[in-house]
């Protein structure tokens, strides 16, 4: 298991964008650059079933019938696998996430009861979420499309256009119909890995692009700075986080025993000598780490939104993990 955490870094750890060339409005005519990838992103959304495309929309409202259609989908598999395991966790009771057990015996009788408060994985939920949803592998059972319901009814889904460790999935994203088979023939004839390649393309064909407030700041977790270019009535938003992450490959802890009849307690009522025998719990304690390490990564992220009603069309994700490993995601919102 992976677990990452953010350090604060300064402005000046960014690394600087530099712009240039000649600004492109919403009064431009033909096809710009800028508005090539806008439509390519916007035609990457869904999957292709039975010869037709599907919307993230579309997938939604099947996904809440449990369509058997989608269940055809070439690469097509169960994601109920796994979720069981959030029973056991215990969240904190000031958080939105509550969970917590108690348990203990009454009478002789042993009892258990789960509190769960607008917890999106109780039981309701651990239900929908395994009837409501599709997760796609390519060929050599590499995750490449996710379509899950969330705690709310809305529809995320995810698609692997690049990975550092096997290359493009342009033919795997074909044969399972996955629309983002579009964006990864895009990115695949203009040299493009990244999210940054984007970028980089956008502002060597004319794309003058801003400073963005509402994507720059600096906090506990990361830095973040992110500049906009407005183009046929659509903003184009580029930002670039910086964080420190650690990773771990596992935990060596002691503990987490019952010592059995470790104190015995004897005492006598009416003649009658009785002897109880107790057992105590040794909590887990964690004393070290396996394989633990650090890295500073660098994030970016370039995503489409209306420029009138602010609604988000979808986003190229580039994701640098703690060990170097660089996966490209188109994602919809």
């Amino acid at each position: 298991m992976k677990k990452f955490l953010s350090k604060v870094l300064t402005l000046a750890l960014v690394c600087a964008i530099v712009v240039t060339g000649t600004s492109i409005t919403s009064e431009a005519k033909g096809k710009s650059p800028a508005k090539t990838f806008i439509d390519t992103v916007v035609a990457s959304d869904g999957l292709t079933v039975n010869g037709q495309k599907l919307t993230t929309n579309q997938i939604e409202a099947m996904l809440k019938t449990n369509d058997p259609s989608l269940k055809t989908v070439s690469g097509y598999v169960d994601t109920a696998s796994g979720v069981q395991e959030f029973y056991d966790e215990y969240f904190d009771p000031e958080s939105y996430y509550r969970h917590s057990q108690i348990s203990g015996y009454v009478d002789g009788m042993y009892y258990q009861e789960d509190i769960y408060n607008d917890n999106p994985y109780s039981e309701d939920f651990l239900q929908a979420l395994q009837n409501n949803s599709i997760h796609m592998d390519s060929a050599d059972g590499l995750d490449m499309y996710t379509a899950t319901l969330d705690n709310v009814g809305n529809c995320n889904t995810m698609a692997n256009i690049w990975d550092s460790a096997k290359g493009y999935y342009t033919a795997d994203l074909v044969a399972n119909n996955v629309n983002a088979s579009t964006l990864a023939t895009y990115m695949q004839s203009n040299n493009m890995m990244s999210a940054l390649d984007i970028y980089n393309y956008l502002v060597a064909n004319g794309v003058k692009f801003t400073d963005d407030s509402w994507n720059t700041y600096s906090n506990g977790d990361q830095t973040q700075v992110g500049v906009i270019a407005t183009v046929n009535g659509y903003n184009i938003r580029f930002k670039t986080m910086v964080q420190t992450a650690y990773a771990m490959d596992g935990v060596v802890t002691t503990g987490g025993e019952y010592v059995n009849g470790d104190r015995v307690t004897v005492y006598e009522d009416g003649g009658s000598k009785f002897v109880e025998q107790h057992n105590t719990y040794i909590p887990e304690t964690v004393v070290g780490y396996l394989n633990e390490r650090q890295a500073k990564v660098t994030n970016t992220d370039i995503s489409i939104q209306n420029a009138k009603t602010y609604e988000w069309l979808g986003a190229v994700q580039t994701i640098t993990d703690v060990d170097g490993k660089v996966t490209t995601y188109l994602s919809e919102f």
